[in-house]
């Protein structure tokens, strides 16, 4: 039987490294509303290390392990809009760019903080808070997001 080359055995190699490792190229997504256990999430924009077609669902999924703490800031009904940066499954910076009550952005970024992501990226995102109809007033009530 014939021996493969050795071009032939490093194509091989190289096929098979590629087939066999998990891609690792940015995600970049855009959801205008996406809610999770109950956690809704609106213009939510991201730049992800990773995660696909999965990364909106993930992101929404590790702020709403924080929701209790999130509803309990406004249980009357809140708006947060927010930029934030996760790595190494914490939260490395956080910005509430506008917050309905705006006495409570304290309180939400807290809440943020305690989240623990799988994914590393930036994200920026309206998130809702406390009673449905009162948080839909205060979304209302704040600014657009930055261009």
């Amino acid at each position: 039987m014939p021996r493969p080359s050795s071009a032939a055995l490093v194509a091989a190699a190289l096929l098979a490294a590629l087939l066999l490792s998990p891609a690792q190229a940015a995600t970049d997504i855009n959801v205008g509303e996406l809610s999770v256990d109950g956690l809704v999430v609106r213009e939510l924009k991201c730049s992800l290390n990773s995660g696909g077609f999965m990364g909106p669902i993930t992101v929404v999924g590790a702020l709403a392990q924080q929701r209790g703490t999130i509803d309990a800031c406004t249980p009357t009904g809140g708006a947060f809009r927010a930029t934030w940066t996760w790595a190494a499954g914490k939260v490395v910076s956080l910005k509430v760019d506008a917050s309905s009550p705006a006495d409570k952005a304290g309180c939400f970024e807290k809440a943020l903080q305690a989240a623990s992501p799988s994914l590393d990226g930036s994200c920026s995102a309206l998130v809702l808070a406390g009673d449905a109809a009162g948080a839909e007033k205060a979304a209302a009530a704040l600014k657009p997001p930055p261009p």
